[in-house]
Formats: C-alpha cells, structure tokens, sequence
C-alpha cells in the first residue's frame, strides 16, 4: 500500500514532542517575541488569546452595539494581537498552572 493511506504516525514521538513544547512554553521567560512566536505556532493558544483581548476590549467598548463592535474588532484585532500578545500568553499561563 502507498499514499497517505499507508502513513503510520509514530504517536510516541509526536506526543513527547508537544509535551517538550508544552514544557520549554511554560518555562520561558515571556517577551514580545516568544509571545508572538508561540501565537503564531499554536492556533489553540491563539484563539483563547484573541476572544480573552475581545473580552477586554468588549468592556471597554460597552456602549457599542453587537454590530458596531465587530466592525470595530475586525479594525482593532491586528494591533490588539500584538500589542496585547505577552499580556494574553501570561494570563494563559496562569489559568494553565492553576
């Protein structure tokens, strides 16, 4: 058999790889650079970061509309992402060592 059918993952291998991973994230020092690299590398991270900014900037925002604030998040998103990236993986962090 050849193909993607006749691929076998060695789980064992990829398992400890994340666990590494998981580790090496929640043992670095936190700078813009590790917080955006490590976003930009895990989508789960990345999205509990940006609804956890959207939360944030909902507050802020309470006197918008549903409607007028999605506008105002899809113009806002990139630079809160950023700007908010070491603030969002340090509050992941916390929630993750609890």
């Amino acid at each position: 058999m050849s193909g993607p059918a006749a691929f076998t993952p060695r789980f064992g291998i990829e398992n400890r790889f994340d666990e590494e991973r998981e580790e090496y994230f929640m043992s670095t020092p936190l700078n813009m650079h590790t917080a955006r690299m490590t976003l930009n590398q895990d989508p789960e991270l990345k999205r509990w970061v940006e609804e956890w900014l959207k939360s944030k900037e909902r507050d802020v925002a309470a006197n918008m509309t549903d409607e007028e604030f999605e506008k105002h998040w899809l113009y806002v998103r990139p630079e809160r992402m950023h700007e908010g990236a070491i603030e969002g993986v340090a509050a992941y962090r916390e929630i993750k060592s609890e």
